[in-house]
Formats: C-alpha cells, structure tokens, sequence
C-alpha cells in the first residue's frame, strides 16, 4: 500500500510518524534516533550535512551551520522579526533578490525552503526505508499562527524534497488528536504547546459521536475552538537568555565579549541549553567551559552556577506572554476558564517547572503531562495521514481560520468577511457599492490578517469586477462572497445584484504563490533530490525510482565494508581508556569485519613508527583520545597527528576525537576547529559508569553504521 506519513516541522527538531498496524509510529532516521535536530551545515567541501550530524559540525564551524530556519521562513528580510534575528545568530542572513530573508554560507545564498527541504529529504529517507517502499505525500504540521505566504513557503520546501503536501495542519491542533489515547472524550481542553521555538494554544471540544465503537481512533470529533500562537516564543528564546546572563558575567569578570566570538557564542548556548533541561529536574546547575577564551594574560574559562531562580527570572517575561496569549485564546472560543476540564502539555519547553506552575494558577487545574510532549504533534499529524489515506474512518477534524479574511475598502481599512477563529469549512457574504458616479469597475483586494490597515495585512490576491451598470454613487450593488474548504482553500467572487449579464461576475480561486519563483523551485527541486552524500547508500534500495543495486554491487559494499580498520590513537597513559573502547567495539568489529589497532601489539623503535605510519595510511577510522597527557606527547604532536589530518585532506578518513579528560585543546589548530564525538565539556573520564557505557554505545552504534 502507498503511506502518507506524517511530519512534525519544528524549530529546533523535527520527527517524521506513520499510521501503520492501526496506531501512529514515531519513525527513527539513520542514526536510530526518532528525532532530528532542524539543523543543516556545509562544509567546506561542500558536503551537505543534516540532522545530529550538523549540529556537531556546529561547535567548530557555527558560521555555516543553520538551525531555526523556520522562523526566517516566509518572510521578508525587513520583517522584524528577521532583523531580531540577525544580531544573534551566528549564520550570516541576507537580503535575497526577491526581498525575502536568506542565509549565506560560504558565500552562497541559500533560501529557507532549500534548506528546509533538506531536512524533509532526511525524514522522507528515514520513512522510505522503515517502510521498504517510495514515500511521496505527507501531512505536515505548523504554528497555528502561520500565514498563508509561510504555508505555502513550506509547502514549496515540500515540494524540493520530493512531497506532495496532503495536508498543512496547526500544530495544537495535531496533539489534540492524541486525545483519545488520554480518556479526554466528550470534554473541552487547552493544547498549550511550547516548544523550541514557537508557542501555540488551541481550546479544543473533543466529542466522541459513539460510544461503542470499534477502535479508539474511530468515531471522534475534534472542534477547535480557537487557536492563538506566537512565532518568537520558545525554548530557544530561553536559551539566549541565560547565554546573554552568561556572556555578560564573563565579561564582568574578564572583560571579554564572548559573543563576539561565534565559536565561543556557539558554545555557551550549547551549554545553556544542557543547564536548561537539567533546571527541569535540579535546583542548580554548574556552567563550566574551559579555554572558552584567551587574552595577553593567558588562558580563560567559564565556570559558573546557574540556580533555578535565576534561570526563572531570566524566562519570566516569555511565560507570561504565553498566559497573555492563553487568555485572548479562551475569550476568543467564548469560554472562561472555568469551562476547560484540561490542560494538555506539549512540547519539550512545558517540562519546565515555572510553566507548569504558572499555567496552574491561571487554569485552576493541574496541566496534564501523560502525553509523549515532544511526540505529539508528529503522532496527530501521522493520524490526520490515517483519516487521508483511509485508514481511520469517522474522525472529524473541524479545524478553524487562524486569521481574518477580508477585502481593502478604498479608504485603506478593511472590510472583514470571515473573522479570525471560524470554523472551516465555511461561507460568508457581504454588500458593498459604488463610491463614484457612474463607476465601471470595483476592484477587489483580498487580504489576511487582523490589523486594521490594510498595509500592514497579508495580500492574497486581487481582481476586478468590470462592467457595472452606469449610477449615481452607492446605488450598484456589489456582493463579494468567501468560501473556505477543509483544506482552507480559498474562493472568492463578486457580482452585481440584480442582473445575470455574465460580465457582472468575476471569482478568484486563490492559489497562495511561493516566495520562490516557478524556476527557482525547478531548478532546486532536482538539485535536491539528485544530490548524494558519502553515507546516501544506507539503504539498498533508492525508492525514488533508481534501480536497486545489484547482487555485485552488493558483494563490492560488504567487502568494502570489511576492509575498514579503525586506529586508535591514545596516550600511553590512557592505555586503560584506548583499551576499554576497543572492549566495547568488540562485537561491532565482529559484525561487521572491521579491524581495531592499538599500538600495544609492538615494541618500541623505529619499527614501530613505520608501524603506526601503516596502520594511519590504512585506516579508514581514526579515533583520537584526547587528555593532557595526549597533548603532552611530543611524538603525537609531531608525528602521529600531522599524518592523520594529512590522510584525512587526501582520501575519505573519518576522525572522531574524544575528549577523555580536560585539556586545552582549543590551543591545537586543528583541534580547536574540530568536530568532537562528545562534548568537550562532558569528558569521559568524569562522568558515572552508566554514563560512560551509554557513550561508548552511542560510538560502536555510529561505528557500526559508518559507510564508506
């Protein structure tokens, strides 16, 4: 059968589902994780990474490796928004030709949509194996608060990776389908949706319409009452917060601006966002970066200790926002707060302890937290992909305008048709006249939005009715009709009342146009989907049409695949470390033929140099332990780590560093630049056993899906 799967589109990580054996499935990628963080870096190669593996890419290149696009996405260079993000984030943004908000990396101007579509391509991939056949259309979720220009801009991004968009939904609105999973029948509920980067509330009237069905995604009815959202309010925002708290106690102590510094910037929100989630569970955190700077005086770290009130202080003003916005939400359905029976958590931002609290207080009830947050949005969208491909029956999904739909009077103002919140599928009509004697043509400006100026609302579309009848002014007249699908496709017309003469009638179905031209999107369309990366050939089979590979193309990857050798390059004094992961590497070198040299198995000598010099030139894996001890050694400084970044500028040698026990790497030129396995700031040598075996699990598991 042919799948519609379902996919999650977030800010700062995204997940692709399925509705497969009668329940939604959370669908890993190729690192096995069922969440990709929204990042997409390249190199200086112009190797295209996506994923974890970007991310990582970020700690020693943050200038070219974008995440949070999806609040560039859609729109202008000169929004407010784009300029607020421009003085923090460490990629460069331009101004495209078209006026939009891109990215340049390496001096090459790169639209949301295509970097978008990158990740969408990952998910897509990951889908396709898990399910052994070609994926090619997906429900996709967005903030609730997402313009036409920004759907349709994901759509375009759709369109690049190779999907057919079914179906663009809120993001509330998908959790809300997990209600049944949660006995929520027959009650109305808050969605409060915080999460990496925007926040969403739908009030939502879950109904069930039998109570003896026969499956518990059969026979539901979900209404959104209202829904209300903001763009700029998540767990990234929160995280600047306490990078600038920790930026500016630095430079209070040191007198330096580590903001200035992109690859320090970079790291201090990584370590924000680590202090961040451990707030959730702890009262205080310690902030500690070693050589995060140096001056004439020498070497500086960061070392520093975050409480819980201090990080709520910091994020106080975001969740109160979110109250303001949950208010406007609940007047908007008509409601109080007194008429909602529960409150749903979504989103990784709601584990933190002041939102729950603050939402308590302000509801009068305790949130509901049973809900997979961080997999809810992707499970109702994989749902809603069910409802489309016919494999759920009976589900209702009455979803609601997110904006005002209305038409420019001539004097600038708007003339609102369908008001904000109103159910779709939907119809109105209005009366309008003449405002000149004797006036031939009324023209028709369709706009989105809620603002009282037309200028400062978003434009669909325009026509003209022609051919009016000769009066004085205010005597023709005009109705302009709406009509609004499931899908929230848009139809609007206009006539003049009283004749049928075909000249008096004009309509306009409205077909949101992309920020990208019709070129442009043909032109990235086949670059995406014919680009090919060092690890495309996970899978044996490319579903998008390619032949499979053949039983000796097979034979040529095994033996490809056997012949890897890993080196291992240690610190004598850490023999016990180099030995411990070749321990653990036992069953992937076993499974998978590779071979792991330590250089314990020979003497000393000049023998033993051209031995190492062997075993470098023939590894295809080099893994580097590093510790004071490993810096310390004059012969890998000169010797042994010269030839391996010389093997891995002249052929494909992977190197994955591993800081072992603090040291002042960042002082080696080569090292201070690198991509690290773990965090530098998190060696090996200082965390629990459990924590130890966990991180040489994540290394044989990344080993043992290592292509050439």
């Amino acid at each position: 059968m042919s799948y519609i799967i379902g996919i999650d589109l977030g800010t700062t990580s995204s997940r692709v589902s399925v509705f497969k054996d009668g329940v939604p499935v959370i669908i890993e990628n190729i690192e096995g994780e069922g969440t990709t963080p929204s990042h997409v870096a390249i190199t200086d190669s112009g190797q295209r990474l996506v994923g974890k593996p970007a991310r990582r890419y970020a700690i020693k290149d943050p200038a070219n490796a974008v995440f949070a696009i999806k609040r560039l996405i859609g729109r202008s260079f000169d929004d407010p928004i784009v300029q607020k993000l421009i003085e923090f984030m460490p990629y460069q943004i331009v101004r495209a030709d078209n006026g939009d908000a891109w990215v340049s990396l390496h001096g090459k101007a790169y639209s949301p949509e295509e970097i978008s579509a990158y990740t969408l391509q990952k998910l897509k991939i990951s889908a396709e194996a898990f399910l052994g056949e070609a994926v090619t259309e997906a429900v996709i979720t967005v903030p609730a608060d997402f313009n036409e220009s920004q759907k349709q801009s994901v759509r375009d991004a759709a369109t690049i990776a190779g999907l057919e968009v079914k179906r663009i939904i809120a993001e509330p609105t998908a959790a809300a389908l997990q209600c049944h999973s949660l006995g929520l029948d027959d009650r109305r509920v808050a969605v409060y949706d915080l999460g990496g980067g925007t926040f969403d509330i739908s009030i939502i009237e879950c109904t069930s319409l039998d109570m003896e069905f026969p499956s518990i995604y059969d026979e539901l009815q979900f209404e959104v009452l209202a829904t209300m959202g903001d763009t700029f309010l998540g767990g990234e925002d929160f995280d600047m917060q306490l990078v600038d708290y920790l930026a500016v106690t630095f430079q209070r102590e040191h007198g330096i601006n580590l903001l200035a510094d992109p690859i320090a910037t970079h790291r201090l929100k990584e370590a924000a966002e680590s202090a961040k989630i451990i707030l959730s569970s702890e009262r205080s955190t310690e902030v500690d970066l070693p050589f995060i700077a140096t001056d004439k005086s020498g070497v500086k770290h960061l070392n520093c200790l975050i409480t819980r009130t201090i990080f709520e202080d910091l994020i106080r003003g975001f969740i109160d926002r979110s109250i303001v916005i949950c208010h406007q939400a609940i007047q908007a359905a008509g409601l109080s707060r007194k008429d909602l029976r529960q409150v749903i958590l979504v989103g990784g931002s709601t584990r933190i302890p002041l939102a729950q609290e603050v939402l308590e207080y302000f509801f009068g009830i305790k949130p509901d937290g049973k809900a997979r947050r961080e997999d809810s949005v992707a499970l109702g969208a994989a749902i809603q992909a069910g409802v489309l491909g016919g494999e759920v029956k009976d589900v209702l999904l009455q979803d609601v305008t997110p904006f005002s739909l209305g038409i420019e009077y001539p004097s600038g103002s708007v003339a609102t048709l369908i008001a904000k919140n109103t159910w779709i599928p939907t119809y109105a009509s209005q009366k309008f006249t003449t405002h000149e004697d004797d006036q031939g043509t009324f023209s028709i400006h369709i706009l989105q939005g809620d603002q009282e100026k037309a200028a400062d609302n978003l434009s669909l579309g325009y026509f003209e009715l022609t051919g009016i009848t000769p009066a004085p002014k205010g005597v023709a007249e005009i109705e302009v009709s709406f009509d609004i699908d499931a899908n929230g496709a848009i139809d609007v017309s206009a006539k003049e009342r009283g004749t049928d003469n075909k000249y008096n009638k004009k309509s306009l179905s409205i077909k949101p146009k992309g920020r990208l031209s019709d070129a442009q999107l043909k032109e990235l369309t086949a670059a995406v989907q014919n680009y090919t990366t060092p690890n495309a050939s996970y899978r044996d089979h490319d579903f998008s049409g390619a032949k499979p590979r053949t039983a000796s193309d097979k034979v040529a990857a095994k033996n490809a695949a056997s012949s890897q050798r890993i080196f291992i390059s240690y610190a004598h004094e850490d023999s016990a470390w180099a030995q411990k992961i070749q321990k653990s590497l036992l069953m992937v070198s076993i499974k998978q033929g590779h071979e792991i040299w330590l250089d314990r198995m020979i003497n000393t000598g000049e023998f033993w140099e051209e031995k190492i010099y062997a075993e470098i030139e023939k590894a295809s894996i080099a893994i580097l332990l590093l510790s004071h001890d490993f810096l310390g050694s004059p012969f890998i400084l000169k010797n042994e780590l010269p030839r391996i970044f010389a093997e891995k500028e002249r052929r494909y040698l992977q190197v994955f560093p591993i800081m072992i026990r603090s040291c002042p790497y960042g002082l080696h030129e080569e090292l201070a630049k690198f991509q690290f396995f773990n965090q530098p700031e998190k060696p090996l040598a200082s965390l629990q056993a459990a924590e130890v075996d966990e991180e040489l699990t994540r290394l044989a598991y990344e080993l043992s899906n290592n292509r050439r």
